[in-house]
Order: structure tokens, then sequence, then C-alpha cells
């Protein structure tokens, strides 16, 4: 979970963000 190692928003958490971690997660699984 290197989901706080990329740049955040205002909300904490980008589109990019979410992208990404979805892309890891499915990379682990």
């Amino acid at each position: 979970m290197k989901i706080l190692d990329v740049k955040t928003g205002d909300n904490g958490l980008t589109v990019d963000n979410v992208s990404k971690f979805c892309a890891q997660a499915l990379e682990h699984n």
C-alpha cells in the first residue's frame, strides 16, 4: 500500500491516487 507515497489533493485522495491504488491491488491479487 504505497498510496500515501503519491501526491495528494485537497481531499487527500485524487483520482490518480485511486487508479494507482487499484492497479497495485489488482497486480498483487
